[in-house]
């Protein structure tokens, strides 16, 4: 079974949706937390969270972020590309990860950059 994890389902060749009948489609739409640390300036956002939400949750605490122009976008497709108007001072979305928790494809949870260089180049 074709299966594809939809972060907020923006996609206009559909493949959001699998691409094709009988897809599996895992939906991270709940995994919409952010945590914003003032101190050191960094947060953790999950994966499900829409451009929308994280633009005005950065906004309560007077920062910006780098992302995309579509407010649908789910974060975790907008770390796959995407540029936006802050992408020429500060990068692409991408570029400013720190760290991540992935799962593997054989269910393994990994959550550390430093160990596992290769996930995060």
């Amino acid at each position: 079974i074709p299966t594809v994890a939809r972060s907020g389902g923006h996609s206009y060749e559909g493949y959001s949706l699998g691409g094709q009948d009988c897809s599996l489609v895992i939906s991270l739409v709940n995994f919409n937390n952010i945590t914003i640390d003032t101190i050191s300036q960094t947060a953790v956002i999950g994966t499900g969270i829409t451009l929308e939400r994280l633009y005005y949750k950065v906004h309560e605490h007077v920062f910006a972020f780098p992302g995309g122009t579509c407010p649908t976008v789910g974060v975790g497709g907008l770390m796959l590309g995407g540029m936006g108007f802050l992408s020429h001072r500060f990068g692409m979305s991408a570029d400013n990860i720190l760290d991540a928790q992935i799962v593997l494809a054989n269910g393994t949870i990994v959550y550390n950059a430093k160990k596992y260089p290769e996930l995060l180049w």
